[in-house]
């Protein structure tokens, strides 16, 4: 080992292993100021992510301005440069620590740089995820059956990203069952129960795409990382989160669409322009692939 480092890296093995310029002590001071930042950083993080979802929109404690401020912190620590924080928080590090040089200096803005990242990824995690048009649907289909003002509008527990994902929704009194499968091969799964006679739901909805439509062809590749398909749903839930109007029969133009046009909702002529009707297509198929094949 020795004899290696002296021939492809001799400038390393002149530094020595000990001393205060060896490369021994470079390597223990590396990993003093990684694991010490990362423990703290990551317990501040665990604990800031926490409060971003309890404090945001439609959470158990929700505080628009506990909420603003944290997320901004979050995002301002997130955003700079490793090396400008450094300098930004040498006096804080002095503060701290007694000196702005240093290993123990170091751990300072290492810790902020860790607490934002570790933050932002707890609130991703934690806000979680899919529910779409399920989760639209319910808001809605409450107030239809209950004739009641739904207050709490985030149906949390229909979002994730499971194969198969079962939730039951309590309206006002009624369980409603609902279930939600991510790609074909679980649809076909949830569809076979339906045909059996065995299916415990009262509304189903398949999503094609993991994730459904933020995992789909029209958006930009994830290439199979579901990180990325968290972070987009929780951009979207953040969205829907500050937007004025939540419940889709409070849209204006869906309201007049209704009165001028479809009348009543499920009524007759919404049901038959509305809901979509499936055909066997197995002979037109097979007409093509036979034309085919005789060109």
């Amino acid at each position: 080992m020795e004899n290696f480092i002296q021939t492809y890296l001799p400038n390393v093995y002149r530094m020595g292993w000990s001393g205060q310029a060896g490369w021994g002590t470079a390597i223990y001071l590396t990993l003093y100021m990684t694991v010490i930042s990362f423990i703290i950083g990551g317990l501040l993080g665990l604990i800031a992510g926490l409060f971003l979802v309890l404090t945001a929109p439609g959470g158990v404690l929700e505080n628009k301005i506990a909420f603003w401020i944290l997320d901004k912190i979050t995002s301002i620590f997130r955003a700079i440069p490793f090396i400008i924080l450094l300098a930004v928080l040498s006096p804080f590090s002095h503060l701290i620590v007694g000196t702005s040089i240093g290993p123990n200096a170091a751990i300072v803005p290492l810790s902020f740089a860790v607490f934002a990242f570790f933050a932002r990824q707890v609130q991703v995690v934690l806000a979680e995820l899919d529910g779409g048009v399920i989760e639209a649907a319910c808001r809605t289909a409450y107030e239809l059956y209950t004739k009641k003002n739904l207050d709490k509008v985030d149906f949390e527990e229909l979002r994730g990203l499971e194969g198969i994902r079962s939730a039951t929704i309590d309206f006002n009194g009624t369980p409603v069952k609902i279930g939600i499968a991510h790609g074909l091969g679980n649809a076909r799964k949830l569809i076979e129960e339906v045909k059996n006679g065995t299916s415990p739901y009262h509304a189903i909805e398949v999503m094609a795409c993991p994730g459904g439509c933020i995992g789909g062809g029209g958006q930009p590749f994830h290439r199979g990382r579901m990180e990325v398909l968290r972070r987009r749903a929780a951009a979207l839930y953040r969205e829907d989160a500050n937007k004025p109007l939540r419940k889709s029969h409070e849209n204006p133009y869906i309201q007049q669409l209704y009165s001028e046009y479809l009348g009543e909702p499920c009524g007759p002529k919404a049901h038959k322009l509305l809901h979509t009707h499936y055909i066997d297509r197995k002979e037109v198929i097979g007409m093509y692939i036979e034309t085919e094949k005789s060109k």
